[in-house]
């Protein structure tokens, strides 16, 4: 029993392979023979899957007739055509993911092409925009130049009336007028150079814009059509791999039916095993009731045995079990790839009919575009129409300003000769004063002479001041003149102006009426499309409808918030436009209330400076009064005025001297000359007499002066109301300039909110596609994770089949080697027939006879069977 028991231990140490569950068919091939029974296959079953461990099965010692089973760590991997359809499976999708990520990016490519469409009509609309405002503002500070031109021409009137009062005062202003007229003259010339430089700038970037503008158009046109191209390509590749991924997938699942069959039989054939076992114990038992006292020793031996085939049992019902877990899992696993499979062909029904919308979409996006690309181009003629329209007007303003400089430097020029003439008169009465002073001194000394330079100095009074009145006379004429012309040409000018923006303004009313007329139909074309599209899609997909509801209201509102935004901030800067107008109204008026005040101080002044002479008048007067009295008080005083008023009256400072001179030799001489004095003092008071009459007539002559000066103001104040009303009306039609911009601007801001619901439409499209793109790619990111676990179940089936199929050789291979050493050492009771060898799944199964091994009656094994023992054990080692 001992040699038994040894030689047992050291067959199950030989035999001893870790416990697994199925082996290959092709493996198998080699194993089964005509004398072995037929093995099958059994399925792999995944530790992944399962999550279950098999604990590893204890050695089984060695019987009478051994039963081991063959059964691997590692499962086995699927059939040769499952792993070639995987490969065909990753390359397919392989070539989806590049085909849509190739689609992704033309998308993107497209999408930046529309935003950059969008900012470039953007753009251009609000250049168009500026152009208008510019050329708007440009009409106004003209106008404001007339006006300051018209006020400055004033001022020089006022200049030349105050000169005409003041000659020597005012021939420096003069001079200075004609510099700063002239300055401005090469201002307004240097200003309208650069105007047209400007305008031709604008209109070459225009016409360069509106080139580039259509040749972009083009290149995305042929951009749209090789996309086109594209997808149709691209859908026919989706197509076509469709039907191998459906293909692959009922292989796949034949191929789990068959396994699943073979499951069934394995576990039908581990129930037979069963059965046999359970009537062997039966059997064993008997026998263990019919067994003696003496044999307990070996009926505790059989006991042990018993308990062993027990454990054995356990452990096969607990495979058993694994087994009916894993048909479990492995049905679960079927049901699961044909729901994938039905998913699968559902996303990819659904994904065909979001390429069909976007294809309608994209040709409805494209008619679209082509819309607006023709309304660009009708707003770029219109826009130099208009451009044209406002050149002419500014050449014609621009002829007219011209006429009007070359008239006004004619006037300055008759100005500037008269006042050079009246310098000259000037200069002649500085001489005859001159003389008129020497012609005193000797008055003193003859009082014969003294008379005639008196008359003489009368009439040249009076010649003066008739020549004077003549001056003054005939520059209110011609200053009349001038107020009349130029008012008349800027009455021309504004009703031109007028006539041209009523012009413009009524084909700017009918151009936006046709333009809403257009759009109106537009939108009924693409309302009832829509229309009809929209009960399409509402018959086929109403959940998938009820959520692209919710998120377009969800867009609306955000859209309908951007553009409330968008109308604040129009609103905001129109009230900025109010309020610069306004400013630019309330600057007119100051400037205009600030000549008005500079006038009045002017008028202040001429009258201060009368006062002044008025004065004067009087002085000189009560000064010839007190040279009546006494000749002595008269010098006295004389010089205590003359150090007051030296700046002012040189000519009676070079009188004072000579009379002096003449008394302080009078003094010296009356001692000696009393005589001749007293006739002397005579002859000057007839003399003084005459001066007193002549005083008279001069105050009558001052007199009659102020009523003259008096009517002029009169006249000036009339000129000033007159000036004022017309300023008034120039005001007036500028407010209704500023109306028409007005409506103008809020038509623009029309066209503008209209451009941007057509931007918000486009910008939901795209929102749309990008919703699809992120749903594709959700989808593909799931069957990237599906593809990648299919991967590492193929290259964990790979690598356990290469070990299993290993094993499986080395296994096999001792069990031939094994099987032929014994049956060369027993070939001869193998030829008596008193023992068979065999292989199966389980080992080699080794059957004796129990005649051989036992005597009839005796549990005893002989010693001849013993020596077969051994020498199976010593093979074995």
């Amino acid at each position: 029993t001992n040699d038994l028991e040894r030689a047992a231990d050291e067959f199950n140490k030989a035999l001893l392979i870790e416990p697994g569950n199925i082996v290959a068919k092709d493996y198998l091939r080699k194993i089964n023979s005509p004398s072995s029974p037929a093995l099958t296959a059994q399925p792999a079953i995944l530790p992944a899957q399962t999550g279950r461990r098999i604990a590893p099965k204890k050695p089984v010692e060695f019987t009478v007739q051994t039963k081991r089973k063959f059964a691997p760590t590692q499962p086995l991997p699927l059939p040769p055509k499952s792993a070639e359809a995987d490969t065909a499976l990753l390359n397919q999708i392989n070539n989806l993911k590049q085909d849509i990520i190739l689609l992704q990016d033309k998308l993107v490519k497209a999408k930046k092409d529309l935003d950059q469409k969008d900012k470039d009509t953007e753009t251009f609309k609000m250049e168009s925009l500026k152009r208008r405002n510019m050329a708007l503002e440009d009409m106004n500070k003209k106008d404001e130049l007339i006006a300051v031109k018209d006020a400055s021409i004033i001022n020089l009137k006022q200049q030349l009336e105050l000169m005409a009062n003041n000659l020597t005062a005012k021939g420096t202003g003069i001079q200075s007028l004609n510099s700063t007229l002239q300055q401005k003259q090469q201002e307004l010339n240097e200003a309208n150079n650069q105007y047209q430089e400007k305008i031709k700038a604008v209109g070459d970037s225009f016409m360069t814009k509106v080139e580039n503008l259509s040749n972009e158009s083009q290149g995305w046109q042929n951009k749209y059509n090789l996309a086109v191209q594209e997808k149709n390509e691209i859908t026919k590749k989706i197509k076509e791999n469709i039907q191998a991924f459906k293909s692959a997938y009922e292989s796949q699942i034949e191929d789990l039916k068959l396994k699943n069959k073979t499951i069934l039989d394995l576990i039908s054939a581990n129930e037979a095993e069963q059965k046999k076992v359970i009537s062997a114990l039966d059997e064993a038992k008997k026998l263990n009731k019919s067994i003696t006292e003496k044999d307990a020793q070996e009926i505790s031996r059989i006991n042990d045995l018993l308990q062993k085939t027990q454990e054995e049992l356990t452990l096969k019902e607990t495979r058993v079990k694994e087994l009916e877990y894993s048909l479990t899992d492995s049905r679960k696993e079927s049901t699961d790839t044909a729901s994938r499979s039905k998913e699968a062909e559902k996303t990819l029904s659904t994904k065909e009919k979001e390429l069909q919308a976007l294809n309608t979409q994209l040709a409805a996006a494209k008619d679209k575009l082509s819309n607006l690309i023709e309304s660009n181009k009708a707003q770029e003629k219109r826009s130099n129409a208009l451009l044209l329209e406002k050149d002419r007007e500014l050449s014609s303003i621009n002829s007219q300003l011209n006429i009007q400089k070359h008239e006004y430097s004619s006037q300055v020029n008759d100005y500037a000769n008269n006042i050079q003439k009246l310098k000259d008169e000037l200069t002649l009465l500085g001489d005859s004063r001159n003389k008129l002073n020497d012609e005193n001194k000797l008055l003193k000394m003859d009082s014969s002479t003294l008379k005639a330079l008196v008359n003489q100095l009368e009439q040249n009074k009076k010649n003066q001041e008739n020549e004077s009145n003549k001056k003054l006379s005939r520059f209110q004429a011609e200053s009349d003149q001038i107020l009349n012309q130029s008012g008349k040409q800027n009455n021309q000018v504004i009703a031109d102006l007028k006539t041209s923006h009523l012009k413009e303004l009524e084909k700017l009313m009918s151009e936006k009426d046709q333009e809403i007329i257009g759009l109106t139909a537009e939108l009924k074309k693409a309302g009832s499309q829509k229309d009809a599209e929209a009960k399409d899609l509402t018959a086929k997909h109403e959940a998938s409808l009820n959520k692209l509801k919710s998120e377009k209201d969800q867009e609306i509102a955000a859209l309908n918030k951007q553009i409330q935004a968008q109308s604040m901030q129009q609103v905001k800067e129109l009230e900025k436009l109010k309020n610069k107008n306004d400013l630019t109204i309330s600057k007119l008026i100051e400037q205009h209330s600030k000549e008005v005040i500079s006038r009045q101080s002017d008028v202040t002044e001429l009258r201060n400076n009368i006062e002044v002479l008025q004065k004067k008048s009087d002085k000189d007067i009560l000064n010839l009064k007190d040279k009546n009295r006494s000749i002595a008080e008269e010098l006295q005083q004389k010089e205590n005025k003359l150090k007051d008023s030296r700046n002012t009256l040189l000519s009676a400072e070079s009188l004072n001297k000579s009379l002096t001179e003449a008394l302080e030799g009078i003094k010296n001489k009356q001692n000696e000359t009393q005589n001749t004095t007293e006739k002397k003092l005579s002859s000057t008071q007839d003399r003084l007499n005459d001066t007193e009459k002549t005083i008279i007539k001069s105050n009558l002559e001052i007199e009659r002066l102020n009523t003259e000066i008096k009517s002029a103001k009169n006249n000036a104040d009339r000129k000033i109301e007159e000036k004022d009303r017309v300023i008034a009306s120039i005001r007036q039609e500028s407010e209704g300039h500023v109306n028409a911009i007005k409506k103008l601007n809020t038509e623009y801001t029309a066209k503008l909110s209209e451009l941007n619901k057509e931007l918000t439409e486009k910008n939901s499209k795209l929102t749309e596609y990008e919703t699809q793109l992120n749903r594709w790619r959700t989808d593909l990111t799931k069957k990237e994770g599906i593809v990648q676990e299919l991967q590492q179940a193929n290259q964990d089936l790979i690598s356990r089949q290469d070990e299993t199929a290993l094993e499986a050789a080395k296994w096999i291979t001792d069990l031939e080697n094994a099987k032929e050493k014994i049956e060369k050492t027993l070939n001869q009771e193998i030829k008596d027939y008193k023992m068979k060898l065999e292989l199966s799944n389980k080992g080699i199964v080794v059957t004796v006879l129990s005649d051989i091994l036992f005597d009839s009656g005796s549990a005893k094994i002989k010693p001849e069977s013993s020596n077969i023992f051994d020498r199976i054990a010593d093979v074995l080692k």
